[in-house]
């Protein structure tokens, strides 16, 4: 996009599923990385295809853009980003007709403390291990 463009590209995701499950966490990692090695910029993260109130969370949104830093501080050219992308495709591509909705904020934040879970930041750090393990390298 910026090879051809003088215009700032902005990308927001409209993620399919919502905050809790792991579809949500590939869906981000692979906009992200797409959107990154593309030229674009990525903006944010809305789940559930934006339909509801009290289903996003600020982690999935930290988790888009961590990923985007990674994929940006690697230089992954477009091929590698494919290979990549279609590593991911394959853990939810068959989810995408199904609603997975995930959970509520209030389930997986403390509203109190306005802090997330200890249960969904070990998903969060789970997921971040996974795709470790398919070559994004996290700064930290």
């Amino acid at each position: 996009m910026s090879r051809n463009s003088n215009l700032i590209f902005l990308n927001n995701l409209f993620a399919n599923a919502g905050p809790g499950t792991e579809q949500l966490y590939w869906e981000c990692a692979n906009h992200a990385i797409a959107t990154e090695s593309s030229g674009g910029n990525p903006w944010g993260a809305a789940t559930c295809r934006n339909k509801f109130t009290d289903m996003a969370t600020p982690l999935e949104s930290r988790f888009y853009h961590e990923t985007s830093e990674a994929s940006f501080k690697m230089r992954l050219t477009r091929a590698q980003a494919n290979e990549i992308c279609q590593k991911l495709m394959e853990k939810y591509e068959k989810l995408i007709p199904v609603d997975n909705y995930g959970k509520h904020i209030q389930e997986v934040y403390d509203m109190d403390k306005l802090a997330p879970r200890q249960e969904y930041l070990d998903q969060y750090e789970r997921m971040r291990d996974e795709l470790n393990k398919l070559g994004v390298e996290f700064a930290y």
